[in-house]
């Protein structure tokens, strides 16, 4: 059977089979919409649900993703009307003649790239397993993140997070037609996918739509997954309109075409720096007397609090984070001849320590970094790249990340499960000079296919193996709340403890350790909390 039918809440849906890397059957269904079009006056407004459709709908071919910069290719693609997602599954119930896990993955891509599409996360490594995936698409920066701060407009920001929650829901209304059971959820992204994963974690407005999460190389702790709350103003004034009310920028933005919206955006994003504050993020929201807000308190405060969806947890970071910066390098090497890595040790320090730029705490800080990772010398190309690696993706990732997990075990009565990935192989796409080690998010393409660069996969090769391990250690997550099982008897990865933070190394070996970066940790945990000390000095 080529063609499938099934029959969801909104009509009858036509799949078709395909085929996982062992040649295993599974079925696809592609472009489902989970919302209505955010369209004409739904521009920037929360997702509504979606409307029954005539006749069969064809789900046997891919369609848009929201309008972004695709992640590796750069070229701008994708439209307005992309509240859609996929579903993966082999139809049948399992052998034990029971619904499978299912699993949700949210896209990474700093909250305005990616989309779900299978050039990306292609399903056929996870579908080796007997469960059911389903891919999300939601809006992306401004589309997704605009934020009014006149609350009776129900602008508050955070739409693309009620994008995802409005998936969940349909998720939970539907995904038992296609085998899944809607009371075993694992939600799980990348990046900024993992920070939205977190969000909606630590969200009052979510409940029982997800039962264990994943968050890779992300969290709502990174200071990049906190908006700037201007970026609306911001916007109009780069589109023409220099002054207004609210709801006047309401009107002017709405009445613009997606492109000339996008391309107003791109203007303003001032690119990836720890001292500056990013645009059309998640923010903080207000209440508003007419919408429901998503999140209205500082994530670690809500941690602290222990009131939020307290689930079994899975996160991680790859071993060398930091290489993913190596853009910046050429960058730097083009506009200066001495390649000084760093001419301002100030921009190291995250905008989130709150400490004002060019005064003595500022540069007592960043004589501290300067410090930590270059003994004090003035970095240059040839002696600190690799400091300059490591400074970024501490500042970036890693530390924010570990901290989350910190925090987490005062007040999640569940098990946290660490992971580092630092598997250097053939799919880690993203560094072009192959610096050893892995960086940012190069564990997802053991767990996806990367359809545009993956063509065979060498049977009992480095990669092979690393996809049957890590796909069997997810899907035990998404099945158990325990990635641990039979088929790794040679290891024992235990949840972290106080003091403890237990870690699988996945690399050509399994192997466990306890405190990873340990030293590097604690540098962050006190410059971090230096600033709070009174008189901070």
């Amino acid at each position: 059977m080529e063609e499938i039918i099934v029959n969801v809440s909104e009509g009858l849906l036509r799949g078709k089979v395909s085929r996982n890397y062992k040649n295993g059957q599974f079925y696809s269904f592609f472009g489902i919409p989970y919302a209505l079009p955010p369209l004409d006056e739904l521009r920037f407004k929360p997702p509504q649900p979606p409307k029954r459709w005539e006749g069969i709908r064809d789900a046997t071919r891919e369609r848009n993703g929201c309008i972004s910069r695709h992640s590796l290719f750069r070229k701008v693609e994708g439209s307005e009307d992309c509240l859609l997602l996929n579903v993966y599954s082999p139809m049948t119930l399992s052998t034990n003649n029971v619904l499978k896990p299912v699993m949700v993955w949210i896209h990474g891509g700093l909250f305005v790239m990616g989309s779900a599409t299978t050039d990306l996360y292609g399903p056929e490594f996870l579908l080796t397993q007997d469960i059911v995936l389903v891919t999300v698409n939601y809006r992306l920066g401004a589309l997704g993140f605009l934020c009014l701060e006149d609350t009776s407009l129900g602008v508050t920001g955070n739409n693309g997070l009620r994008d995802i929650i409005m998936a969940l829901k349909w998720i939970n209304l539907n995904i038992k037609v296609f085998y899944g059971d809607p009371k075993n959820v694992t939600l799980f992204g990348g990046s900024s996918g993992g920070a939205c994963v977190h969000y909606l974690m630590l969200s009052p407005i979510v409940k029982d739509l997800f039962h264990k999460v994943i968050l890779h190389g992300g969290s709502a702790l990174n200071f990049w997954a906190n908006g700037d709350r201007s970026s609306a103003r911001k916007l109009a004034d780069v589109l023409g309109l220099a002054s207004g009310s609210d709801k006047e920028i309401l009107e002017f933005l709405r009445q613009q075409p997606i492109q000339t919206l996008y391309d107003g955006q791109t203007k303003i994003l001032k690119g990836n720096s720890p001292h500056i504050q990013l645009h059309f993020c998640p923010v903080i929201e207000k209440v508003s007397p007419i919408i429901t807000p998503v999140i209205t308190e500082n994530p670690a405060e809500i941690i602290a609090s222990g009131q939020y969806n307290r689930v079994p947890m899975m996160m991680g970071l790859s071993s060398s984070e930091g290489n993913i910066f190596e853009y910046k390098i050429k960058n730097i090497v083009k506009s200066n001849s001495k390649a000084v890595l760093v001419p301002n040790f100030e921009h190291l320090i995250p905008y989130d320590m709150n400490i004002p730029a060019d005064t003595p705490l500022s540069r007592y800080t960043a004589d501290k970094i300067k410090s930590f990772y270059f003994n004090g010398e003035e970095p240059i190309l040839t002696k600190h790249r690799n400091a300059f690696y490591e400074v970024l993706g501490d500042a970036f990732f890693n530390y924010k990340l570990t901290d989350a997990a910190v925090k987490h075990l005062d007040t999640l009565t569940c098990p946290i499960y660490f992971f580092i990935f630092s598997v250097d192989g053939e799919f880690n796409f993203l560094r072009p000079h192959r610096l050893p080690g892995a960086t940012h998010n190069e564990d997802l393409f053991y767990l996806f296919k990367v359809g545009c660069k993956v063509n065979k996969i060498v049977e009992n090769s480095l990669e092979d193996i690393t996809i049957q391990r890590m796909v069997k250690l997810w899907t035990n997550f998404a099945k158990f709340g325990n990635p641990n099982s039979d088929d790794f008897k040679d290891i024992n990865w235990k949840p972290i403890e106080p003091t403890k933070l237990h870690y699988l190394d996945i690399g050509e070996n399994l192997t466990v350790g306890v405190n990873p970066k340990y030293e590097r940790f604690i540098f962050w945990d006190k410059i971090y909390k230096m600033h709070l000390l009174p008189g901070k000095m």
